[in-house]
């Protein structure tokens, strides 16, 4: 697309460059919050829908913004057409009549379910009777010490606390033996404090295991990503604008941005290739020395994403 057959003014390109990319109404919306009736203003240049002039340069900007355009062209063109200037002072919006159902916003509905949770937590925890207030898993701790009643009152809370603590399965027999050879000697408050040593001296042990245990291999990373890995070549020709997205087998991201028409493009990266073409029509693409042909990947909004080599 030449210069001269460029969109002018500030709504034709950002819907020029939104079709472009694939993108439509609602994906605008989405990921820029603007209302599809701002949308529609703006690219139709609807300038008296769109508020204040300081509003309407916010939307032009978060708009060209998403679709990667310098907005201060939009913005300029935009203050010509409305005749007013950045430089303005800025007077409060009118109020508008909205119909019914549209005056509550998503945000405060959040607001009001989190208000809500909140409200519930606070009375489970400190509406109901004290008896009923159970710390998960206290109830386990409590009745896992069978020697408390041997132990006597004053070791009865020094032997809950170190119960949980104890080490893994194969660290259990060495003190289970400690016990069997101290209990002809021993009556029953040395043989809780055996119990209780023996948590404390096994447990260091394992701590020690875990720390020189090997790190977890990582296996999100890619197999192709060894250094020094054989580069291909993708080359574009584009007969008009595209959105053009290149991700190689390692992961990298080899182009992501607006193409434009009459020019050849060369990546290079490491196989296999993932390739979003946002207009697919426009596209020429060779890889190997062969031309791909990516008809059969196109989706009925003219992209296409596919992955080369098969």
């Amino acid at each position: 697309m030449s210069e001269s057959e460029r969109p002018t003014g500030f709504g034709p390109p950002l819907s020029a460059a939104r079709k472009a990319r694939g993108l439509s109404a609602e994906e605008v919306h989405r990921h820029t919050r603007l209302e599809l009736r701002i949308i529609e203003a703006l690219e139709l240049e609807r300038i008296d829908e769109l508020g204040q002039p300081v509003y309407a340069r916010g939307y032009i900007r978060s708009y060209a913004r998403l679709l990667e355009l310098d907005p201060q062209p939009l913005i300029d063109a935009y203050n010509a057409a409305s005749g007013s200037s950045e430089g303005e002072s800025w007077s409060p919006p009118p109020l508008e009549h909205r119909e019914a159902g549209h005056g509550i916003r998503p945000q405060w509905v959040a607001l009001g379910l989190g208000l809500l949770v909140l409200a519930l937590v606070l009375f489970w925890v400190f509406g109901r009777p004290a008896e009923e207030r159970t710390i998960p898993g206290a109830t386990e701790n409590a009745t896992l010490p069978a020697a408390t009643g041997q132990a006597g009152e004053g070791r009865e809370d020094t032997t809950t606390a170190r119960l949980p603590a104890m080490p893994e399965p194969d660290a259990v027999p060495s003190a289970e033996g400690a016990q069997g050879e101290a209990a002809p000697a021993a009556d029953g408050n040395e043989a809780a404090n055996m119990v209780a040593g023996a948590t404390a001296t096994t447990t260091p042990a394992a701590s020690r295991e875990t720390e020189t245990s090997p790190p977890a291999r990582d296996a999100t990373a890619p197999e192709d990503s060894v250094p020094g890995a054989a580069l291909e070549a993708i080359e574009l020709d584009l007969s008009g604008d595209s959105w053009v997205e290149i991700i190689d087998g390692r992961g990298q991201k080899l182009v992501r941005r607006l193409l434009q028409a009459g020019r050849r493009y060369r990546f290079e990266g490491v196989p296999p290739f993932s390739v979003f073409l946002g207009n697919a029509d426009a596209v020429r693409l060779h890889y190997g020395g062969e031309e791909i042909d990516h008809s059969r990947w196109r989706r009925p909004n003219a992209t296409a994403r596919f992955r080369i080599p098969e």
